[in-house]
């Protein structure tokens, strides 16, 4: 009677969406592009426009190679991967859509950074609110493009998954030891209250290091700034093997996580499939009002109900900020056997506008006979 195993996982059926912009079509752009379009899972959109590019003006619309008219439609995305490009090729309210983006949104965003740092000129522009995104500053010394010497994942970097160019660590450090460095490297520093990934050694004696990798969370969302490009280099000899998984698995990093279930208004993540017992589960919804927008009313009240047998086990308050974006999280106390249901009730709403729930599954670990299958 115990010759069977039971298990549980997560399909993702909607595809993530990636739009892509740029100054030029430069060959890390070109090869971000051609390999999430082969990818299935992805759909991807590209808008390029300035010097060096088919259009001097940004190209706009409803479908195709464009940046969206409408704000609805840009937050329709998952990941936004912002290259080297003038905010002067932008309406002001577009520049405030990317903003909202990863503020309200919640969504993803690369700055991937040039060789013509326009990046640098955000930063200097005290008015810029995409200043406001950026988890560096340039250095005061006047440097422009640095030569690095190699590259050096952090202790934070060594130890984040998104990173494992191999799955044995010590491998992992050794790839990226002897990966082709970049041409070039931004001058930065990186901001208080931000985390680094990966740095450049300038010198031989690892004094002078400039961070390539910085993340800042923005209420929402999450940015990830890159201060340097040329991955594309990383195929020499080994085609997609090192490139691929390096994009695949930042993108996933960086992006929002898809939610569980979903209706009009709400949006439920439990967290986890299943949980072991005494574990908490860490439960995110997102909110929108009446006019499908994130609600960001201070004063409205949103509980997640935790239902066992078909009884209310626990109710758990969720928090959220005027800069969340809609975005509520909550922690359940520790949790008992059983399989669990999550509803929400949010101030405002009736309980039959408020169609989704979730499941998740608390058990005991598997017998050990089971876990090692050569047992008898």
């Amino acid at each position: 009677d115990n010759n069977s195993l039971s298990f549980s996982f997560d399909a993702i059926t909607k595809k993530n969406s990636m739009l892509i912009i740029d100054g030029r079509p430069r060959w890390e752009t070109r090869y971000v592009r051609n390999l999430f379009e082969r990818d299935e899972r992805w759909e991807t959109r590209s808008a390029i426009a300035g010097p060096g590019a088919n259009s001097s003006k940004l190209p706009r619309g409803d479908k195709g190679d464009v940046f969206p008219t409408e704000k609805n439609v840009l937050f329709g995305y998952d990941l936004i991967v912002l290259g080297e490009i003038s905010t002067d090729l932008f309406e002001e309210e577009e520049i405030e859509w990317i903003v909202d983006f990863v503020t309200r949104r919640g969504g993803g965003l690369i700055m991937l950074d040039g060789p013509r740092q326009k990046f640098r000129e955000y930063a200097e522009d005290e008015n810029n609110p995409l200043a406001g995104l950026l988890p560096v500053k340039w250095r005061e010394d006047g440097a422009k493009r640095l030569s690095p010497k190699s590259l050096r994942l952090t202790e934070l970097g060594k130890s984040t998954t998104a990173l494992f160019l191999e799955p044995q660590p010590e491998r992992n450090l050794e790839i990226w030891n002897y990966a082709p460095k970049p041409g070039w490297v931004a001058p930065t520093e990186s901001l208080p209250g931000t985390e680094v990934y990966l740095e450049a050694l300038i010198d031989e004696q690892g004094e002078d290091v400039v961070p390539l990798l910085v993340t800042r969370p923005l209420s929402a969302g999450r940015v990830l700034y890159a201060g340097f490009d040329g991955t594309w280099r990383w195929r020499y000899e080994v085609g997609d093997k090192y490139h691929q998984r390096y994009w695949h698995q930042v993108a996933s990093w960086i992006m929002e996580q898809p939610f569980a279930v979903s209706d009009e208004f709400v949006a439920i993540d439990p967290g986890a499939s299943t949980y072991r017992p005494g574990e908490t589960a860490a439960i995110r919804v997102r909110v929108k009002d009446r006019e499908g927008k994130p609600l960001d009313d201070p004063e409205a009240e949103v509980e997640a109900l935790v239902w066992r047998d078909g009884k209310v086990v626990a109710t758990v308050p969720m928090e959220t900020n005027t800069e969340s974006g809609g975005l509520f999280r909550g922690e359940t106390p520790a949790l008992s056997p059983g399989k669990h249901l999550v509803t929400l009730r949010v101030s405002g709403y009736g309980d039959d506008e408020l169609l989704s729930n979730v499941e998740f599954l608390v058990k005991e670990p598997e017998s050990p006979e089971l876990a090692t299958l050569t047992c008898n």
